[in-house]
């Protein structure tokens, strides 16, 4: 996964999913940096209304498909141009 962080000016990095943990009324996902250079990590903390609005920008024809045909993209994507 990609990651690119404004307030860090031009950096950008690819972060790997670590784990997803439910604690009380939030599903918290822990990403950290995969590769060369500094180890970051990142948490992110969704509530139900976060994960329902997830899943409808989710239903979109484009973002299915990949997910029942992105399996060639799988081997090695091609570089991201921008984001």
């Amino acid at each position: 996964m990609k990651m690119r962080v404004g307030t860090l000016g031009e950096m950008d990095t690819e972060f790997v999913a670590d784990e997803i943990t439910r604690q009380g009324d939030h599903i918290i996902v822990t990403m950290k940096t995969s590769g060369e250079g500094p180890t970051w990590s990142a948490a992110v903390a969704a509530d139900y209304n976060d994960i329902i609005k997830i899943v409808k920008l989710a239903l979109k024809l484009s973002v299915i498909s990949f997910l029942l045909f992105g399996i060639r993209s799988r081997k090695k994507p091609r570089p991201l141009e921008e984001f």
